[in-house]
């Protein structure tokens, strides 16, 4: 227990490193898209299924998921026994590698702020 509190700040530090790369890798996307119009984008609407979750963990993911350029979170699907979110996307190839993405933002987030770094849902 004391050694899984102790490394709980570098877990953080860690998530907080990787989701920063991933809002400049989502971001150097979308200036692309403005600065050359080319109509690269490949828009769609994904259904992030996050199961047996609470309110809490539901709207840290979705806020993760919006601030991340090229991505919004239109809603929330369910109840805190079985969660689902609707996800607009703009430049992913298809839904799977959409939705490979986004639940790595959960997945990681969840491995960070949990005492022991494990998530038992995964």
């Amino acid at each position: 227990m004391i050694l899984d509190l102790l490394t709980l700040l570098p877990r953080l530090v860690w998530f907080t490193l990787w989701f920063i790369q991933q809002i400049f890798r989502s971001a150097g996307r979308t200036i692309l898209h403005v600065i050359m119009p080319t109509d690269r984008s490949t828009p769609r609407v994904v259904r992030l299924h996050l199961g047996d979750i609470g309110s809490v963990h539901a709207a840290v993911t979705s806020i993760l998921i919006t601030i991340t350029p090229g991505t919004v979170v239109l809603g929330v699907v369910g109840e805190d026994d079985d969660v689902t979110l609707l996800i607009h996307t703009l430049y992913y190839a298809d839904a799977d590698e959409a939705h490979r993405d986004l639940i790595q933002v959960d997945r990681r987030m969840m491995k960070a702020v949990r005492v022991g770094g494990a998530d038992a849902r995964h």
